[in-house]
């Protein structure tokens, strides 16, 4: 969707004319195309992709596409989609995407060829382990990940830890965004109550580079954070270096597990320090009880080098 495009890393696709605006899309040229849209579309598929949170991206691609071609190009592969007749067979959301995946490939393919396949999940060609999101029929949130090439060796994963401070869901969302050098479009962060009801507007097939849940939490800890994140993240930012900034971020400690014996955790404190510890958990409360070293704020805690020493 993105490919070849300058997206800007706050893009908000919430806010379609700002959406506009950051993609440098004018007013007037934006309403050319959408009279180009309705020319070949009727009247109600045709407000709906235009409406579509996608819409700014197909706009900025036509506009690319009208700058090096011509405004008659863009006709010429916009008409395709009054032949392409398939997306007839969806309804509700999935004839919103179905019409997205149209207009895009209508755009990114030669005028001759053929309608682009029906397909679940949108495939981002930049990309080799896609984080799909999908609402099941009794409004569950569902990840899945999926293999669609090699770009990297490293598997798609998640890093899921417990902070001692809880952070609101505009920091984290920032934090995410610089950590990560993510796009705004390409990264989700939810409660994990309320994952469902945020995700109903959006399209079954959406992909997240960056998928986070939290919930809060009480004992030593007062958040959990689940982050998923594709293969080529993973190169950029390990799973320690990640606990690392948070932890110097948010001047808090953080706890996660990684290659520890069953039962011991690793714990970074706010300088960078890295400790093991030991927690009892239980009714979403944790509660460290023994480290290797002292934790700012915790002076009960038992001092125990040993932990190290078990395998």
């Amino acid at each position: 969707m993105t490919e070849g495009l300058a997206v800007p890393r706050d893009l908000d696709l919430g806010d379609r004319a700002s959406a506009l605006e950051q993609l440098k899309v004018p007013p007037a040229a934006h309403s050319q195309m959408a009279s180009m849209v309705k020319d070949v579309l009727p009247e109600q598929k045709a407000g709906l992709l235009i409406g579509s949170r996608q819409g700014p991206l197909l706009a900025a691609r036509m506009q690319k596409m009208g700058e090096s071609d011509g405004a008659k190009a863009v006709g010429e592969h916009l008409v395709r989609l009054g032949t392409d007749t398939s997306w007839k067979e969806n309804s509700g959301s999935a004839l919103v995407g179905r019409l997205v995946d149209a207009t895009l490939h209508s755009l990114t393919a030669p005028p001759s060829a053929p309608p682009a396949p029906a397909s679940r999940v949108r495939v981002c060609r930049r990309r080799a382990l896609l984080v799909v999101v999908l609402a099941g029929d009794t409004a569950r949130l569902v990840q899945r990940v999926r293999r669609v090439g090699v770009v990297t060796e490293t598997e798609a994963t998640g890093y899921d830890c417990l902070s001692s401070r809880l952070v609101s869901e505009s920091e984290l969302r920032a934090f995410l965004l610089d950590c990560f050098e993510s796009a705004e479009c390409q990264l989700f962060v939810g409660h994990e109550d309320r994952v469902s009801e945020e995700l109903r507007d959006v399209l079954q097939d959406v992909v997240f580079s960056v998928f986070c849940t939290y919930r809060e939490t009480s004992g030593h800890f007062s958040m959990a954070l689940g982050v998923s994140i594709e293969g080529w993240l993973a190169d950029r930012v390990g799973r320690r270096e990640f606990a690392e900034r948070f932890a110097a971020h948010f001047d808090a400690y953080v706890l996660y597990g990684d290659t520890e014996p069953p039962g011991l955790w690793t714990v970074i404190l706010a300088d960078g320090n890295r400790l093991r510890g030991a927690m009892d958990e239980g009714d979403n409360r944790y509660m460290l009880y023994a480290a290797t070293a002292p934790v700012p704020g915790l002076p009960d805690i038992r001092v125990d080098e040993g932990l190290w020493q078990l395998r």
